[in-house]
This record gives structure tokens, C-alpha cells and sequence, in this order.
């Protein structure tokens, strides 16, 4: 596991993170979030402890087995589901369009957070990890990371 400072596929300015997934196949479960290093990535759906904040494919946006939100238009192959995290509050994104609730006050103790993809029963999601091949771009105030050098 690698953590959000260190990872290329996420953008990266006044702390916030950001990447663009696109939904290849709309069959099985999965979801899409954050989570801390003590999430079983074995169980799935994520969601149901207290270590993961999770929009499941059902359009759900669950944390600790609680629903924080439900989205009202059902999530279609081939749409496209931004993320983006500032440390403090969490988005997402369908086909470039803010979700009408974010995920504040997002705490993990002394646990770092971590971005978390699943898929289960046959679900296919196929992710972009290219700033140049996203279909969108980032949100405002967002910008590519950059790779840390170690000067002499």
C-alpha cells in the first residue's frame, strides 16, 4: 500500500487528491473510496466498519454500515466517477458533475488514509491513471503530484 503523498495516479495541490475512474462494465459489485490500513480487503463491499468511506455501486456512499447518502440517478456502464480528498472532506464525481454530498470531518486517528478499488461478483471497472488520458479534468485548485527527489 502506498500513501496518497507518494502515489502518481492521484493530483495533488493544497492537499487534495484526485483521480478519475471509468466504469467499464456496470455488472457485479464495487466500490470506490477510502480507506484506512486496518480495512479487510478481504470483505467486501467495503463500507461496513469504521475504517472505510466507500460509494458502492448501488449509487450508496457508505461508512461504519451506514448509508451517508444515496445518489437519486443510478450510476450507468460506461459513466465516468471522479474522487477527490483534501484531507478533510471527500467527493465524488459522476461524468464531471460534484455528487450533491461530500464526505466531511473524514478522521482516522493515527491511521493514514489510503484511495481503495473494488471489485467482486464480476465487475469489471477499467481506471485511468493518466493525467493526460482523463476524459475530464481535475476540479479547481487541483494539480498533477510530483515525484519527490532526494537532493545532495
Amino acid at each position: 500500500k502506498q500513501k496518497f503523498s507518494s502515489l502518481v495516479i492521484f493530483w495533488l495541490l493544497k492537499k487534495g487528491l484526485e483521480s478519475n475512474l471509468f466504469l467499464f462494465e456496470q455488472i457485479g459489485i464495487w466500490g470506490v473510496g477510502l480507506s484506512t490500513s486496518n480495512v479487510d480487503l478481504n470483505l467486501t463491499p467495503l463500507g461496513t466498519d469504521n475504517q472505510s468511506w466507500i460509494l458502492r455501486q448501488d449509487g450508496k456512499i457508505v461508512h461504519n454500515n451506514t448509508v451517508l447518502h444515496e445518489i437519486t440517478k443510478p450510476i450507468q456502464e460506461g459513466d465516468i466517477i471522479g474522487v477527490s480528498f483534501d484531507h478533510v472532506q471527500l467527493k465524488f464525481y459522476i461524468n464531471n458533475v460534484p455528487m450533491d454530498y461530500e464526505v466531511s470531518n473524514i478522521k482516522a486517528g493515527s491511521e493514514d488514509i489510503y484511495p481503495v478499488v473494488y471489485v467482486d461478483s464480476g465487475a469489471i471497472i477499467d481506471m485511468v491513471f493518466s493525467h493526460a488520458s482523463f476524459a475530464y479534468p481535475p476540479p479547481p485548485s487541483y494539480d498533477a503530484i510530483l515525484i519527490e527527489k532526494v537532493l545532495l
